[in-house]
C-alpha cells in the first residue's frame, strides 16, 4: 500500500477552509453537539451524556442514534449516571450468566433490566451497548465517576487513550480501562471532548482521526491510498491509515481535528453515491467503493463511480 502526500494535501487544501468557515457542505451541525434540551454545556451532565452516547455508537446511523440517545435523555436521565446504573442493575441472571467481566477481581454479571432498558430505547446493537454501559460504568468509579476526570493537566492524545484503552491481563484476565474505547470510539470519545471544550491536552494537535467506512471510502476514492489489493480487509487499511495519517498531519501542519471531521463528514453526506446530491465541493472522482460488497463481505472492490463523489 501507497499513501499519496500530494492527493491528501491537494484534499485537505480544499475542504479544511471550507470545514473551518463553516460553508457547504460543511454548514451543518454534528449530531454529537446536539445537546439535550436544558442541559449546561462544559457540565458534568455534557461530559455523561457524551461518554455514554460514545461508547453506544457503533455499527448504527450517527444521527439515528444520537437522536434516540437525546429522546432517551429526556425521560430517563437517571440511567446517565454510573452510581444509579451500579446500584439498580446489579442483580444475577441465569440468562446472562455467560456475560462476565472481570472488575478488580471481581465477577460482574450484566443486569438483564439494564440490557432491557438499553435495548427498548436505543437499538443498534442493544446487547453490547448493554454490557459497555454496566462495564464502563464501574470502570468511571476510579475518577470519581466523572469522565471528565479522566483528563489530567499533563495529559496528553497518547497518555489519555492509555486510560481508555480497555486490556485484559493475558493470565489474570483482569480488564483495566473501558468496554469498546479502541481506536475508533477512543479517540472519537477524546475528539468529541476537546471539540467541546470539556477537556484539554497538551498535544491538541496530535488527535488521531478515527479511521472509519466513511474515510477508508473517500481515501480510496481521491487517489489518497493506492496500490492495495482488492478485496483486502477493512483492519489492514485502517491499521495502514492510522499510521499515515498522522504522519501527514505533522509533517504538513494540516490541524487533525478538521481534516478528519472534514473528510468524514464529506464521505458520509455528501457522497452522491450514498445520498444521491451534489453537495460535493470537489471535482467527480474515478472510482468509488462497492458498499454493498463490504457490508456484506467485509470486502473493498472497487468499480465506475460516473456519478462523481
Amino acid at each position: 500500500m501507497k499513501f499519496n502526500d500530494r492527493a491528501a494535501l491537494e484534499l485537505a487544501n480544499t475542504i479544511v477552509p471550507l470545514y473551518e468557515a463553516k460553508k457547504s457542505p460543511f454548514d451543518v451541525q454534528s449530531c454529537e453537539t446536539i445537546l439535550p434540551e436544558g442541559m449546561k454545556p462544559k457540565s458534568k451532565e455534557h461530559a455523561l451524556y457524551l461518554f455514554y452516547a460514545a461508547i453506544g455508537n457503533f455499527a448504527v446511523d450517527a444521527e439515528i442514534f444520537y437522536g434516540s440517545t437525546r429522546k432517551f435523555y429526556k425521560t430517563n436521565s437517571q440511567y446517565f449516571k454510573p452510581q444509579i446504573i451500579i446500584e439498580e442493575f446489579n442483580e444475577e441472571a441465569d440468562d446472562f450468566s455467560e456475560i462476565i467481566r472481570i472488575v478488580n477481581e471481581e465477577k460482574v454479571t450484566v443486569s438483564p433490566e439494564l440490557i432491557s432498558v438499553v435495548k427498548e430505547n436505543l437499538g443498534g446493537r442493544w446487547w453490547e451497548i448493554g454490557k459497555r454501559w454496566w462495564n464502563n460504568s464501574i470502570e468511571l468509579e476510579k475518577y470519581d465517576n466523572d469522565p471528565r476526570n479522566i483528563f489530567e493537566e499533563d495529559d496528553t492524545i497518547d497518555s489519555v487513550f492509555k486510560k481508555l484503552d480497555g486490556k485484559r491481563h493475558p493470565k489474570t484476565k483482569i480488564q483495566n480501562g473501558f468496554r469498546g474505547m479502541k481506536q475508533k470510539i477512543g479517540n472519537m470519545f477524546i475528539n468529541q471532548y476537546i471539540d467541546a471544550g470539556i477537556a484539554k491536552v497538551k498535544d491538541p494537535e496530535n488527535a488521531k482521526v478515527p479511521i472509519d467506512y466513511h474515510v477508508i471510502n473517500l481515501t480510496i476514492a481521491r487517489g489518497i491510498l493506492t496500490d492495495f489489493e482488492n478485496g483486502i480487509r477493512d483492519a489492514k487499511i485502517t491499521d495502514y491509515l492510522e499510521k499515515e495519517y498522522p504522519r501527514f498531519y505533522k509533517e504538513y501542519d494540516i490541524s487533525a481535528l478538521n481534516f478528519g471531521k472534514a473528510i468524514w463528514q464529506l464521505g458520509k453526506y455528501s457522497c452522491s453515491y450514498n445520498n444521491s446530491n451534489d453537495a460535493c465541493p470537489i471535482e467527480k472522482c474515478e472510482k468509488i467503493i462497492d458498499s454493498s460488497t463490504y457490508f456484506t463481505s467485509g470486502k473493498i472492490v472497487i468499480i465506475d463511480n460516473p456519478r462523481g463523489c
